[in-house]
Formats: C-alpha cells, structure tokens, sequence
C-alpha cells in the first residue's frame, strides 16, 4: 500500500513540475520585454526586475525538489538485504 501511494504522489509531483515549468516559460518573455523596453530606469522597473527574478529562482528550486522527489519515489529500486557484515560488498 505504501509503494502505491508514493508512485501515485511521484506522478503527481512530476506532473506539477511539469506545470511550474511551462508556467516558468512563460514568465521569461515578459521579463525580456520588460528589459528591452528599458522598463528598469525608475526604482518600480528595477524592483519588478529583481523580484521576477528572485520569484523565478524559487519556483526554479521548487520545481527541482518536485521532479527529484517525483523521479525518486516512481523509481522502482530495492535495497539489497544484507543478513551480515562480512556479506557487505558481495552483492
């Protein structure tokens, strides 16, 4: 039961991650725009600048935890079981 629920909630958090990251795409141009349009020469420009930015550098953090998790918790790896210490390394 419990191998079901995280392969659910991994296919979830790909999924979200998915969504953050076209969303994040979609953020890029209008902060070109914003620069090329010399939207920086007054303190509003220069704050809305660094705030996408900083904004983007979370959602960027946040969609890397989702996809590490996501990826992490879909796999279907098994740690072998070692009965002693003298068995470590013979697997």
């Amino acid at each position: 039961m419990k191998t079901i629920l995280k392969k659910i909630l991994g296919i979830l958090f790909i999924l979200a991650g998915g969504l953050l990251s076209l969303s994040l795409l979609m953020q890029i141009p209008s902060l070109f725009k914003r620069l090329a349009d010399n939207g920086g020469a007054n303190e509003f420009g220069i704050g809305y600048i660094i705030g996408s930015i900083m904004g983007m550098l979370i959602i960027c953090a946040l969609i890397f935890f989702l996809f590490k998790f996501g990826f992490k918790w879909l796999s279907n790896k098994k740690k072998p079981k070692i009965e002693a210490v003298s068995n470590i390394g013979k697997n």
